[in-house]
């Protein structure tokens, strides 16, 4: 029977001139995209486009705004699941039907965005066969960069401006675009205001306002690093809050440190993996802390300081030494100093 003639390994062709635009690169936003590319090989007028995306993205009622490089067939159906996009050509597998060497434009409406520090990656394109696993060309494209999303509403209150005094502070916020139930929340809380004094912080009350109907939220306290207050929505990732949601929680056990007008409170809203952030904002309402004022206060005098009962009202042109009794109505840090001024 002779020699057996080995097979051939046939590898997929390349995509070319391979180009992606998308109307909004905000984490956690529905984005219009539309994709560019020229096909190598020969696709067969039934045949798929095939787009995966990157980890992050997901699809939203996904629609095909429009195309072009696809035939001269019917128009193109459209589907998705997970992070998977197919177009279906709806021509047939006559040769008059196929394409080759062609430009191909997909203009696409209901991708959402990952979190900003998700691994991008590259999205993953392939021309197909209608099973959709004979694959004709592929090629990879740089994802594009993902920024942080605006709060449309923030603001930070504290509920007390003495130095020395306990303080909570208020956060409220609104949320846009597709923020899961689970998401979190880092407050970073400016120098001159202590945390977890003289107890450990935590959220005093929560309440969000979705869709018009507002109730307790149970927010819980995460953890606490140095000057950064990280806080959860009580829910498992399985639903997105409605775009416009509003947030509001207090953190109590805060102490103002001195007077003196402060930076800006950061918020960053995170995914659950605690890295992706979706939204952040800097810098937002810095507090103006203003000096405390002593309940009591009196200086006396004594020529003879040992003698208790000497101390009375200073003598002009005399020596000794002045008492001082301050009674405190903040509280003093460990290292405090007092000044006095003659």
């Amino acid at each position: 029977f002779g020699d057996a003639i080995p097979g051939t390994i046939v590898v997929p062709g390349t995509l070319t001139d391979m180009t992606v635009g998308a109307s909004d690169s905000g984490a956690r936003l529905a984005a219009d995209y539309s994709f560019s590319f020229r096909t190598t090989g020969v696709l067969p007028g039934d045949g798929k486009v095939i787009l995966e995306l990157p980890f992050g993205y997901f699809l939203q009622t996904i629609s095909l705004l429009s195309y072009n490089g696809l035939g001269s067939g019917s128009a193109p159906s459209i589907t998705g699941a997970d992070r998977t996009i197919v177009v279906h050509l709806n021509g047939t597998n006559s040769s008059s039907d196929a394409i080759a060497q062609t430009t191909v434009t997909l203009s696409l409406r209901g991708i959402v965005n990952p979190g900003t520090g998700s691994a991008s990656a590259a999205y993953l394109i392939k021309t197909a066969h209608s099973n959709g696993a004979s694959i004709v060309d592929q090629g990879y494209l740089d994802a594009i960069s993902i920024t942080t999303a605006l709060f449309p509403l923030r603001a930070v209150a504290i509920s007390e401006a003495r130095a020395g005094q306990p303080n909570t502070i208020t956060v409220t916020f609104e949320t846009a675009g597709f923020i899961p139930d689970d998401m979190r929340m880092v407050v970073a809380v400016p120098d001159g205001l202590g945390l977890s004094l003289p107890y450990t912080s935590a959220v005093n009350s929560s309440t969000c306002c979705e869709l018009g109907i507002c109730s307790a939220c149970g927010i819980t306290l995460v953890r606490i690093t140095a000057q950064e207050v990280m806080v959860k929505l009580p829910g498992a990732g399985a639903r997105n809050l409605e775009p416009g949601t509003n947030i509001t929680f207090t953190i109590d056990n805060i102490r103002n440190l001195f007077a003196g007008a402060k930076n800006g409170f950061d918020l960053t809203l995170l995914l659950s993996d605690e890295i992706s952030a979706a939204m952040q904002a800097k810098d937002v309402d810095g507090p103006v802390i203003i000096p405390g004022t002593c309940l009591s206060a009196s200086a006396d005098f004594a020529e003879y300081p040992n003698l208790e009962g000497s101390y009375n009202d200073p003598i002009a042109g005399h020596c000794g030494s002045y008492r001082f009794q301050v009674q405190l109505h903040g509280v003093l840090p460990a290292g405090a100093v007092f000044r006095v001024t003659f």
